[in-house]
């Protein structure tokens, strides 16, 4: 709990709603419950969000069910009536805290209006006039309709975004809620993250940032601790300021006379420990204890824990077929090679977010990533998702919350990112796994493509001055990247990447066609920070949200007859994730993708939905470890790769790996194969001494070196026409030390095309595997499934 809550206000509330014309007829607006005209009455939980308390409550069908996700879109234009009673608490500078508020609220306490909220995104915390409790209270909160809000400044003509954003534009809230391709339209809002009274100490810590200047592991580090104290009176004389922190046998301890309600104090520490990222070191944190004393007693005590590290993104805006470019991390002077995945929102309805991600850390972990980009769609991550990646080693790359468009360049939004980006710095700076600000995701490209002409992102002043001046101000030494991808003056000259991949850091999405096809394969960029491949959930979690009658046929039997091409049922194409049924709405094209993904690799498509299934699943993991493998084997010519993406946030068929149910596609377990920190794979043909051969690779990301033994097994051919010959001869073996943090080449083995090969390995007394499938399509679905029962690598479930 925090140490400054006196109340908390979870739990039951009550709930009322009306529609926007039915709360404008109102003679008087309700500042109490018993203001409300009839209204009906619901018993809620809070945090929560209406669409899903509406379910709970058993006015709605199951949101996540057949098409039910649309009757959502009924409710846009509801005002929100949340209130409860609290008792008496003890008096002092009492404020209410509204952890998440979606997202335009008036609040008032017995009555009386104490703040507004106008972001979805950040707390807000409201002063409690003295003397309005009393014995007996009421909270009540009203939340206005964002769509209605949205729609009373149409936004300039050249904010160009995706379809369904743009009356939103203006309104701070999650962008994905307005219906994107991975998640569905939730207009609705609610109090999605905790409420409560908090009492601040009469002379107290405000806030505190510490920093390091100097990283020398083992020896002698600096840091500086810049706090801002809440101390009303002007003699502050008798007020120290002492901040003291313990990792293990590591300690440090500094103290200082205050002198300003602002101050520095430099903190040595001997014999420090350094924070570094998994595969490069020990996350080493220590825990902080800065306290407030006025004539030698405490009067406030700040907890939090720091990690002593420098970072620093070395950078060019393109590059080259010769490579003559950079997009990489240095951690504490350590080059490092990023494994991560994007982090998209957990649940569609944001106040579940906290209740499933202990789960979706922990395979994150499993699955090998040493970070994670969180994506500019979302919300912005609870305080416990950064202490675990805090604790875990894992590197954050953070992009503010805006996503493909052109936002409105004017001074009123301005201040409102103002606000945003210095609360989420000021909240998330102390944590050393946040190793980067990200001014937005994929507005450049809006401005490049967005609109039909092309414009110079450059003239951006949201992520090209606003976002910086906060940065220079509140968090100077953590790198920031205006844009992802970013397209700088250079790269505007160029044209903003060719299609290939000219920028340093990109985006690989292009054509989604064949994953060893000339877009993929032509890809020129140091670092991916998006990539991904469709793969269709298991038959026994698509049962959970497709109705028996569309899951068996899911495509539209008349247009494949007619038109010989497949197209989804509706119910495919809502989960797909289409905010419209209709087959021409924007995101209804993507389980065709993903069908014409399946027919590309295995020359059919299955019409028994399990083999289907089994067949997605089998292109989107191929897919996935051949973009993995081909970044890490050229290490370092290629310095990371951000793959999109973990799990998915509502039931639906997408590019994630692990379902909404927790079901993982086959593709999870070829990822967390190719992610292993020592790991041997192979690169595609080429020409040696007169015959085609494939490079067999050792990729070390440890800081040591490793004494491996390997071996390499043919297991069979698949081709639809080759002759039943399974089995596990060996073809190659031999010993190697694959020196730390190191790709290398191992050995050259003779190309044999749709030859399926298994590689094992033995380190440190353990034996890891992985496999390669050699040549290009087609192949034989039957022969594949038969490829991994021979492995015993079957991880597929129905």
């Amino acid at each position: 709990m925090d140490r400054s809550i006196l109340l908390g206000l979870d739990g039951e509330w009550t709930l009322s709603y009306m529609r926007d014309r039915e709360y404008a007829g109102l003679a008087e607006k309700p500042r109490r419950g018993a203001e409300l005209p009839p209204l009906e009455k619901l018993t809620v939980k809070v945090p929560g969000v209406f669409g899903q308390d509406l379910y709970l409550a058993g006015k709605t069908k199951d949101p996540y069910y057949s098409l039910n996700i649309l009757d959502q879109q009924d409710y846009e234009d509801m005002h929100l009536f949340y209130y409860r009673r609290f008792p008496a608490v003890p008096g002092g500078r009492l404020f209410l805290r509204l952890e998440g508020t979606d997202t335009f609220a008036d609040v008032f306490v017995n009555g009386c209006l104490i703040g507004r909220t106008d972001n979805m995104l950040i707390p807000f915390e409201m002063p409690v006039p003295d003397g309005l409790l009393t014995d007996e209270n009421e909270i009540f909160i009203h939340i206005k309709p964002a769509s209605a809000v949205s729609r009373l400044r149409p936004t300039p003509a050249n904010s160009a975004c995706l379809p369904y954003l743009s009356d939103m534009l203006y309104i701070r809230r999650a962008p994905s809620l307005c219906g994107w391709d991975i998640m569905p339209r939730i207009p609705s809002g609610g109090i999605w993250r905790s409420v409560s009274i908090v009492k601040k100490p009469e002379n107290g810590i405000g806030d505190a940032f510490i920093y390091t200047v100097s990283a020398v592991d083992g020896g002698d580090s600096v840091l500086y601790l810049r706090y801002t104290l809440d101390i009303p009176c002007d003699d502050l004389k008798d007020f120290t300021i002492a901040a003291g922190g313990v990792c293990g046998d590591s300690r440090f301890y500094a103290e200082s006379r205050v002198y300003g309600i602002c101050g520095s104090l430099r903190i040595n520490v001997p014999d420090s420990k350094l924070w570094y990222p998994k595969n490069y070191g020990e996350p080493s944190l220590y825990d902080v204890r800065i306290t407030l004393y006025k004539n030698g007693i405490p009067a406030d005590v700040y907890e939090t824990r720091a990690g002593i590290r420098t970072v620093r993104l070395d950078r060019t805006s393109t590059t080259d077929v010769g490579g003559n470019g950079e997009f990489c991390f240095v951690i504490n002077g350590k080059k490092i090679f990023y494994l991560g995945t994007n982090w998209v929102p957990l649940d569609a309805f944001h106040s579940n977010d906290i209740k499933r991600l202990d789960q979706a850390f922990a395979l994150l972990l499993d699955s090998g990533c040493n970070g994670v980009r969180c994506w500019g769609g979302n919300v912005y991550e609870s305080d416990r998702f950064y202490e675990l990646c805090d604790e875990h080693g894992i590197m954050v790359w953070q992009d503010f919350a805006m996503a493909c468009g052109v936002y409105p360049q004017e001074p009123e939004f301005y201040e409102m990112i103002r606000a945003e980006v210095k609360a989420t710095v000021k909240r998330l700076r102390n944590h050393p796994g946040v190793i980067l600000w990200a001014g937005d995701n994929e507005c450049d490209y809006s401005y490049m493509y967005g609109s039909g002409v092309t414009l110079d992102p450059n003239g951006n002043a949201i992520t090209r001055r606003v976002i910086p001046e906060i940065l220079r101000a509140e968090d100077f030494l953590r790198p920031y990247l205006p844009s992802s991808p970013y397209i700088d003056e250079e790269g505007f000259r160029s044209g903003g990447g060719d299609g290939y991949g000219a920028l340093s850091e990109d985006h690989i999405w292009g054509p989604r066609d064949y994953y060893k096809g000339k877009y993929y394969k032509s890809t020129l960029c140091h670092f991916a920070s998006e990539i991904g491949y469709h793969g269709c959930p298991s038959p026994s979690s698509l049962s959970r949200f497709i109705s028996p009658e569309n899951l068996y046929h899911w495509y539209d039997e008349k247009i494949l007859q007619n038109e010989g091409r497949y197209t989804s049922n509706a119910e495919w194409r809502v989960h797909g994730a289409s905010p419209e049924i209709s087959e021409n709405a924007p995101f209804a094209y993507r389980t065709a993708l993903m069908v014409n993904q399946i027919k590309t690799l295995f020359g059919g498509v299955p019409e028994d939905l399990t083999d289907f299934t089994f067949a997605s699943q089998i292109s989107q993991a191929e897919a996935m470890k051949f973009f993995i493998e081909r970044f890490r084997l050229s290490k370092w010519r290629r310095t990371g790769i951000i793959w999109w993406n973990l799990i998915d946030g509502w039931p639906q068929i997408s590019d994630a790996v692990v379902d909404y149910y927790y079901g993982k596609k086959l593709a999870y377990h070829y990822i967390r194969r190719a992610q292993q920190p020592v790991c041997f794979m192979f690169d595609e043909p080429e020409e040696r001494e007169g015959k085609t051969c494939v490079r067999l690779c050792g990729v070390n990301d440890l800081q040591k070196d490793a004494d491996c033994e390997y071996r390499v097994y043919r297991i069979g051919v698949l081709s639809l026409d080759a002759p039943e010959d399974f089995g596990k001869i060996k073809i190659a073996n031999g010993a190697i030390t694959l020196k730390n943090n190191e790709s290398v080449t191992v050995a050259y083995v003779d190309f044999e095309d749709h030859a399926f090969y298994l590689i094992e390995w033995e380190y440190g007394g353990q034996t890891y595997r992985n496999t390669y499938l050699c040549g290009d399509p087609v192949v034989s679905l039957e022969k594949y499934v038969k490829a991994l029962d021979i492995t015993g690598m079957n991880d597929f479930s129905e």
